[in-house]
């Protein structure tokens, strides 16, 4: 998909700066272009992301909300930074915001798909103790 770079910052990273802070309000919206990234959530990894063309801090773009965890680049990385607001990126490139919702939906269906998988593991530990 073609971006219209105009709206974007294109952002440069080294290895372990900062590119997100935990708890910070911060409501731009974030797409990798290079390079990866470690997603951490009270000091603990949860996630590396390394795929051209992930979305980043879209929880706090989507809900207006401090920023949910931290993100780090691991390497050198470029990430673009969304200068619009989120209602005007849905107006102005409804095509970006059907790829943002594919990707929450994604993530999404693969964390609920994590906690059914636990939830049974903690059943099966339960019924074997």
């Amino acid at each position: 998909m073609a971006l219209n770079r105009s709206v974007f910052e294109l952002l440069n990273y080294s290895d372990g700066d900062t590119v997100i802070s935990e708890g910070v309000v911060d409501e731009h919206l974030l797409i990798l272009q290079t390079g990866s990234v470690v997603i951490s959530k009270d000091g603990t990894d949860v996630a590396r992301i390394s795929e051209h063309g992930t979305f980043i801090g879209e929880i706090s773009a989507v809900l207006g909300k401090k920023r949910t965890c931290t993100v780090t680049a691991c390497g050198e990385c470029d990430i673009l930074r969304l200068e619009q607001t989120i209602d005007e990126l849905i107006n102005e490139n409804p095509r970006l915001v059907k790829k943002l919702l594919q990707e929450l939906a994604r993530r999404l269906a693969a964390s609920t798909d994590t906690l059914v998988q636990t939830q049974h593991s903690l059943i099966t530990f339960r019924e074997q103790g």
